[in-house]
């Protein structure tokens, strides 16, 4: 079995938030338009996700705002060293107004109230995009794993990180057969539609559909969580 459950965004406490204040909106639900954004914006988290929001809203025509808790930019993560450098300079091109070492302290009516070495400063917004990271979904791998010999985790359900790193944990847990790479064998019956004989011993194991996991067994096909 294999589990590629994703991850889910890490949304931080926002303990001083006063009625009124700007809408709070995750990376995803911002770039999928789920809810309307406002002119000026703040994404907060300057990490690779966190300055391609920046960027990409600002050429959308909003007036953007970036806050990082540490004192650079993309300093965690794989981002390799020519995407850094191009984001960079492309902050730069559209002005996206950038705060390092800074905290949220507030979040009132006005807008945002950051906290740093320099003191406090308040960035009037409409929106707050939160770009904080993401952590692993894992909730159906807590009952697969016990359940079944041979489950693996990939993904960003093993780790956040990229697509590379998706294709690569993929490749790394499909089975192989006689030496043979698996994508050189016959589709199994749950990969190809038919239906699993009595016996027999699946070659392809796995399908996800929203919160179901689907597996073939030697007596027919099965469905878990």
């Amino acid at each position: 079995v294999v589990v590629a459950t994703g991850s889910l965004p890490l949304v931080p406490p926002l303990e001083r938030r006063q009625e009124g204040a700007p809408e709070v909106l995750t990376a995803k639900e911002a770039l999928r338009g789920e809810r309307p954004l406002g002119r000026r914006l703040v994404v907060l988290g300057g990490g690779f996700v966190g300055c391609e929001l920046a960027v990409w809203f600002t050429q959308q025509g909003h007036e953007v705002g970036l806050v990082e808790v540490r004192e650079g930019l993309m300093t965690t993560g794989d981002v390799p060293h020519p995407n850094r450098i191009m984001l960079l300079d492309l902050l730069t091109f559209h002005r996206v107004g950038v705060w390092t070492g800074a905290r949220l302290s507030l979040l009132a009516p006005e807008g945002a109230t950051i906290q740093s070495a320099d003191g406090e400063r308040l960035l009037p917004c409409d929106t707050l995009v939160l770009a904080t990271g993401y952590r692993s979904d894992r909730g159906i791998w807590q009952e697969v794993s016990g359940a079944f010999p041979e489950a693996y985790l990939v993904g960003d359900a093993l780790r956040p990180a990229n697509v590379q790193h998706a294709v690569w944990t993929a490749y790394e847990a499909a089975p192989r057969t006689d030496g043979r790479d698996v994508l050189d064998q016959p589709l199994g019956p749950l990969a190809s539609g038919e239906a699993a004989k009595p016996g027999a011993q699946p070659s392809a194991t796995f399908a996800a559909t929203g919160a179901r996991v689907l597996f073939a067994l030697p007596n027919g096909l099965s469905a878990f969580g």
